[in-house]
């Protein structure tokens, strides 16, 4: 292969430049730091940390049509007082973030000549950046900021959760360590433009990581600080919030949906998640979304989900019944549509449901059993277009919203059901709906006004 990449090289001769230096890092021992830098160093070590007070099976292993073997867990992480005042109004995706495994990190101490991993830094962006594009291009700018540690922390801790230690590096980052390197042939290889791809051919069946590489080129020799500059960072995992803090301040829940088959198996994130035991801590920090119960306005909502898409509408549930106990109106008008495959098998959060709806805090419940020789073969659509009048009226008359979470394919089936539904209740519209291109303006109309909202994948 050397050979191979010296060829490719010979035409294109670089002088490999080592990238500008974007953070400024200053390093303390644990004997010299101030109380300043010991007490920022507390702070950013409970920052994100959560602690897990459930991790229950709330859909057992099953396999379906598709031959994919499914689960669905329920996750309870507790917030600190202090935690609950951080997470803003609209925050309602999870970001959780994977540590990398021991094994891998103490390679990379190893391979940066790290003497002390308990090592102290501070990571500090300059105020005068060289220029916008700078910035711009930073790692500060590509999601290194929200990271846990990416300020402060031992070089230990960056290893572990700031960085991304695992995912296959990119050409991009391949052609950044020649700087670095000291062997002409090293440098050659590292230089050529399918560098990643000579690399990996070598290793068609093996998941190469940075660790790897480096053991692959020897010659490369670069310290914690400039490792900084160029390693990509650690991306998190995202998940909707399936509890509402206004019911219940201090936990916030995750619907994890696993699964798995014989060639793909479960993602990392989730494999990591479904191993935590209560008692155990986990870092994740929250992000806003568009996504979120309707606080500003007092419109009814209907609700329209399939599977795991349920998470957030168990959320808005809770949210409706905080609304109930403190607003002087009580709570406004709501409905439910869910579609599941078996009543006993994946009807999730069933006794939550059924008990809003015997309780009043869902004016009609409407779940739809696709695989259940108890219940007529049914998607959640086809229960759409049974209760057409009802959509309409709500979405036409009562100028209701609707939220939709699920995948792309049920939101397709969804949005042409209440198509459907409006050409045939044209009486609830205020224009003419002659033909079905009318009804689809109306549908896109809503989308456009977020009266319609959705949340797919």
């Amino acid at each position: 292969m050397e050979y191979e990449l010296s060829l490719q090289c010979q035409e294109r001769r670089e002088v490999p430049v080592a990238p500008s230096s974007v953070h400024s890092l200053s390093f303390y021992t644990s004997q010299d730091s101030d109380e300043d830098v010991r007490q920022r160093l507390l702070k950013e070590s409970s920052r994100s940390l959560l602690e897990v007070g459930a991790n229950d099976v709330i859909s057992g292993p099953h396999q379906t049509a598709d031959g994919a073997r499914r689960s669905v867990r329920h996750i309870d992480l507790c917030m600190r007082g202090e935690q609950q005042g951080q997470v803003g109004e609209q925050a309602s995706n999870i970001g959780v973030y994977v540590p990398n495994d021991r094994s891998v990190v103490d390679r990379m101490l190893a391979h940066l000549h790290v003497e002390d991993p308990e090592l102290v830094y501070v990571a500090e962006l300059p105020v005068d950046l060289a220029n916008a594009s700078q910035q711009q291009n930073s790692l500060q700018h590509q999601g290194l900021q929200q990271c846990p540690f990416a300020n402060i922390g031992t070089v230990r801790d960056a290893l572990t959760w700031t960085f991304d230690l695992v995912s296959t590096p990119s050409s991009r980052f391949l052609r950044s360590l020649a700087a670095y390197a000291f062997n002409d042939d090293d440098i050659a290889a590292l230089m050529t433009l399918q560098v990643a791809e000579a690399i990996y051919a070598e290793r068609p069946h093996e998941h190469v990581t940075i660790a790897d590489i480096l053991d692959r080129f020897p010659s490369v020799r670069l310290s914690f600080a400039e490792f900084f500059q160029i390693v990509p960072p650690n991306s998190p995992r995202f998940y909707t919030v399936s509890s509402s803090r206004r019911l219940v301040a201090d936990v916030v829940s995750i619907t994890l949906g696993l699964c798995e088959t014989d060639r793909l198996p479960l993602p990392r994130c989730s494999s990591y998640l479904a191993k935590l035991k209560q008692g155990e801590t986990v870092r994740a920090l929250f992000h806003r979304s568009s996504f979120v119960f309707p606080f500003h306005d007092y419109r009814p909502i209907m609700l329209i989900s399939a599977g795991t898409g349920i998470a957030p509408f168990r959320a808005f549930l809770q949210d409706l019944e905080h609304e109930a106990a403190t607003s002087p109106h009580g709570h406004r008008s709501a409905y439910l549509f869910y579609g599941c495959r078996n009543a006993s098998v994946d009807f999730l959060y069933a006794e939550e449901l059924q008990r809003a709806r015997d309780s009043g805090v869902l004016e009609e419940l409407h779940v739809a059993f696709s695989a259940d020789s108890d219940h007529p073969k049914q998607y959640v659509q086809d229960a759409l277009i049974d209760q057409s009048k009802l959509v309409v009226r709500h979405l036409l008359e009562d100028e209701g919203y609707i939220y939709v979470c699920g995948s792309q394919a049920m939101s397709r089936a969804v949005k042409k059901a209440i198509v459907a539904a409006i050409f045939r209740h044209p009486e609830y519209s205020d224009i003419a709906i002659a033909t079905q291109v009318d009804a689809e303006r109306v549908v896109a109309q809503k989308l456009a006004e977020h009266v319609i909202v959705t949340e797919l994948w």
